[in-house]
């Protein structure tokens, strides 16, 4: 059981929370080199892989809702 909220109303037990998010924001991720170790099964040198970063988004803010306040905030972003 938790509170929506949205609209403040009790869902029932054993019914799964919806995460809706509300804000998000730009992020950078930066260059790592040798972040990633790969083990070969033959020999003993490891090999590492570089990662090379990116840009993306983060949730900055997210609400826990019920399924009727989750399908509207869908069909109001998919309008």
């Amino acid at each position: 059981m938790y509170r929506c909220e949205q609209c403040y109303t009790v869902v029932p037990a054993k019914t799964p929370a919806l995460h809706l998010v509300t804000q998000q924001r730009p992020r950078s991720y930066p260059f790592r080199e040798k972040a990633n170790r790969e083990i070969k099964r033959k020999g003993p040198d490891n090999h590492y892989r570089h990662d090379q970063g990116g840009l993306g988004w983060e949730v900055a803010e997210s609400v826990k809702v019920c399924e009727r306040c989750f399908s509207r905030a869908e069909e109001r972003q998919a309008a």
